[in-house]
Parts: structure tokens; sequence; C-alpha cells
């Protein structure tokens, strides 16, 4: 005889197992909210006097740039970029590189300080992209890159780290994470584009993590 249904028997939670597994999910959620933030907005600088710049970095980024000019240490800037893919016909360049190159010279910053380095456009990976458009940069120019700290701004600083670290293994590199002003980063969950940000960057993070290794 052929049998369409068996009898099973599966443990379920007691409303004891329920609030245990509900407290669980509280505690874990507040984790998160508190320390992923922080995690992804790494800042750690190494001793050096050479600046890697991402150039799609807003205007307070780039001041923050100008003040570590301004003391003295900094002898070379790096500005890397890819394509300006909406409004470029309205400006006189159309990469982020060049972009950013012409705002840090208008801060104050000498040309001869500065070093343009555009990179292609593609649809993902941009920053390793801009990463590899650099080293690229280097091999052509023969320069031997040993330290650097990257500038960018806010939860991006962790990924932008861990693959300029990729493509440049042999460099001593740092990271300074600029503060993005257009939400409270302690309170970043309270603010669309605060939660927009925060929660892209650390899908983006995981998605780098598992690529590059």
């Amino acid at each position: 005889m052929i049998t369409l249904f068996k009898k099973q028997s599966f443990f379920f939670p007691t409303i004891w197992g329920f609030i245990l597994i509900f407290l669980f999910v509280i505690v874990i959620n507040t984790f998160f909210f508190l320390t992923i933030h922080p995690f992804l907005a790494q800042t750690t600088t190494v001793k050096t006097s050479c600046l890697i710049v991402e150039g799609w970095v807003p205007d307070y980024c780039l001041k923050k740039v100008d003040s570590l000019y301004n003391t003295g240490t900094i002898k070379h800037i790096f500005v890397t970029g890819g394509p300006i893919e909406r409004g470029s016909y309205l400006l006189q360049y159309t990469t982020f590189a060049n972009l950013g190159a012409l705002s840090l010279q208008k801060a104050g910053i000498p040309d001869s300080v500065i070093s343009v380095v555009p990179a292609p456009l593609v649809i993902k990976d941009r920053t390793f992209t801009s990463a590899v458009s650099l080293r690229t940069w280097f091999l052509s120019n023969k320069i031997t890159l040993t330290d650097a700290n990257i500038v960018t701004l806010g939860v991006h600083s962790r990924r932008s780290l861990m693959v300029f670290k990729k493509v440049f293994p042999e460099c001593n590199l740092g990271v300074l994470s600029v503060a993005n002003d257009s939400y409270d980063s302690r309170r970043w969950f309270l603010s669309s584009e605060g939660a927009k940000t925060v929660i892209t960057e650390s899908i983006s993070f995981l998605y780098s993590l598992v690529s590059y290794q």
C-alpha cells in the first residue's frame, strides 16, 4: 500500500525558548549596530610622505588632504579615480582623478606634488581597478612605492585598504577615514543615507573579502 504521509516528531521552542531566541537576536543586532561603523571606517595610518587620494571623495575630504600637506610632511600625492559618469560634458576633466587633482591644486597644493592616475570605466570592482591602474602607472614611470596612506570617505576605508594591500603586497600602507558628514556616524541606522551607506558598504566589503583572497 502506497502511503502519502508519515508521522514525524520535531522539537518546537517553548515560551522560554522563544524568549531566549528573541534576546539573542536583539543582542546580535545591537552588537552589529554599535560596532559595524567603526569597524568599516578604519583609520590606521603609517609614517610616510606619500598620500593616495581617491578622487571621488567630496571636497571636505580634499580639505583634509590640504591640511595634511600643510604640515610639511607630505611630498607626493597620487590621485586615483575612474570616469565621471554624470555631468562630464560640463566639466573640464572627465575623470575623478583629474577632478580631485584640480581641486587640490585650487586649494593651494603645488602641481609638482600631485600625480593624476585615472582608471578606466568598469561596471564593478572600481577600487580594485584604481589600485591596479596606480600600480601600472608606477611601473610605467619606474617609481617604487614603499609606503603611503590612503585618504578616503567614511566606511569605505577598510575595503580600500584591503584592496590596495592586495595590489601592493610589498608596501606599508595605512588608511585615513574622513568622517561622512551626510549622517551621524553614531546613529547611522536612524537616517536613510546612513543606513544605505553602511549596509551597502558592508555587503561590498564581504564581496571583496571573498573575491580577493
